[in-house]
């Protein structure tokens, strides 16, 4: 199947982003906001939606057998991917092609593709759009040292200067004029007003935004 038949299903709901920087670890799940994890976000939560915007055989040459194997298994209800070699543990996942690199933006009607930028959140986040969510908060989007299931020191987009543009590119999201907080107090990405996990869920509360 392929994404475009997920178009619109969340209209006006809540999600939260998490990439694999270390504030990730701060998530908290609430049961009226849905999760849009990325690569090896399965080491911590079981996401709704598991997106992976690298093909297979990329991940088993930059790590290993048991790493695709984790991740393939991340539990999630939803797999989103371009590699139609992934082995999941469901019939039902879901492909994409991609569109247009950042900043130009955007693929949001009803089709198969997503555009992307220079890392999986930025996608993670046009995907959620293309789903319908209204309010999205993104977390383990940092830019710091250290995913959060390994001690490796500097990023390696970071480690190619590239910080300067992948900063910009989440800034230009700001033309889809949505509600998109960070919930992580370390991140670098400038783009988005920051806010603790648990006050974004209160602020939707207030705003009768989660159902």
């Amino acid at each position: 199947m392929v994404i475009s038949e997920l178009f619109q299903i969340f209209k006006g709901e809540s999600c939260v982003i998490l990439g694999n920087g270390s504030s990730a670890t701060e998530y908290i799940s609430n049961e009226y906001v849905k999760s849009i994890g990325v690569n090896d976000i399965g080491r911590i939560i079981n996401p709704d939606f598991l997106l992976l915007a690298d093909d297979k055989d990329k991940f088993l040459r930059d790590s290993n057998q048991e790493r695709v194997d984790m991740i393939e298994n991340t539990g999630a209800d939803y797999y989103i991917c371009r590699d139609t070699s992934w082995n999941f543990p469901v019939e039902d996942y879901y492909t994409f092609r991609l569109g247009e690199m950042v900043p130009k933006i955007f693929n949001l009607v009803n089709n198969d593709k997503l555009d992307f930028g220079y890392d999986s959140p930025y996608m993670a986040i046009l995907f959620a759009v293309k789903l319908g969510f209204k309010n999205i908060g993104i977390l383990g989007v940092d830019y710091t040292p250290n995913h959060f299931y390994e001690k490796d020191g500097n990023h390696s987009l970071v480690k190619l200067n590239l910080f300067p543009k992948i900063d910009a590119a989440y800034n230009n999201l700001n033309k889809l004029h949505l509600n998109i907080v960070n919930l992580s107090e370390q991140s670098k990405i400038t783009a988005f007003p920051k806010m603790k996990i648990n006050d974004f869920y209160n602020e939707l509360t207030r705003h009768n935004a989660i159902y």
